[in-house]
């Protein structure tokens, strides 16, 4: 696959999850406890048949999430030609995509 359909098959997958967090808010909203209770966001790695699920708060998600060129995945399935591991934390890896502006 290339380069481009990698990075746009991550893109799709982080959509979901803002679509997701955003519709969390909105339900809960006024209520602080959502922020940081544990919510299962979708991989945003390249695989869009992917299934597997990585459970962190609405808060870490935001913050891990405050450049556009970064993207949460479950570890071991980083794309090398189009990323770069930035952290990893228990079962999750954060990455950052090259081709694309923080």
């Amino acid at each position: 696959m290339d380069r481009e359909k990698l990075i746009k098959n991550e893109q799709i997958a982080r959509s979901q999850n803002r679509t997701f967090r955003t519709a969390l808010k909105k339900y809960f909203s006024g209520g602080k406890g959502i922020m940081h209770t544990p919510v299962e966001f979708v991989c945003e790695c390249s695989d869009l048949n992917c299934q597997k699920r990585i459970a962190v708060t609405i808060s870490e998600y935001e913050k891990l999430h405050k450049r556009n060129d970064r993207f949460l995945i479950v570890n071991g399935h980083k794309s090398p030609t189009v990323e770069k591991t930035i952290e990893r934390k228990g079962k999750l890896e954060l990455v950052q995509k090259s081709d694309l502006k923080a």
